[in-house]
Order: C-alpha cells, then structure tokens, then sequence
C-alpha cells in the first residue's frame, strides 16, 4: 500500500513533467499535457485545502471535516496522473518506434 507521502510525490512528479511538455515547443500533444497539468494542479490544490481546513469534533461526538474536498482531489489526481502516464507511455513507444525504423 501506498503511503500518503509516496502518493503526493508521484503526483508532483507527474505534475513537474506535465509542465514541462506543456510548456515545451516541441512536445507533441500539447494541449493534453496541459490539460493533465490543470487537473494535477486542481487536485493538489484540493488536498492542500484538505489539509489546511483540517478536521474537529464537536461536544455531541460529531466529526466536521471537509471530506469531498479529499475525495475530489484525490479522484482529480489520479485522473491527471492516469493521464501523464499514458501520454508518457505514448511518446515513449513513439520514439522506440522510430529508433527501430530507422
């Protein structure tokens, strides 16, 4: 199982390298890495806001929390990773390719 921190270091990871091809002039697909870089951006976000918010209990034992920020975040960054995986996945099978061809 993955630990929380593991989790939050792959997705600034893939983070990192979305906004690098997004940005790059040369990269194919431009517009996806990008769009992979918002949403990764917006998931993190929302985790961050997860953890800035916090958690308490009351005096009746009820527990506030902002629980669909977690849930959405999470969903959101894993879209994003999914995301720069397969775009990573295609531009290297891409290259293997025209290695082998030539």
């Amino acid at each position: 199982m993955l630990t929380p921190f593991l989790l939050i270091a792959s997705y600034l990871i893939s983070w990192i390298f979305a906004i690098r091809n997004a940005w790059n002039a040369k990269a194919r697909h431009r517009r996806a890495w990008g769009v992979s870089a918002v949403l990764l951006s917006i998931g993190l976000l929302l985790l961050g806001a997860f953890r800035v918010i916090g958690s308490s209990v009351d005096e009746q034992g009820v527990l506030h929390e902002a629980f669909p920020l977690l849930a959405l975040g999470s969903l959101i960054c894993l879209v994003g990773l999914g995301m720069t995986l397969l775009l990573g996945l295609w531009n290297l099978l891409r290259r293997i390719a025209s290695h082998w061809s030539r």
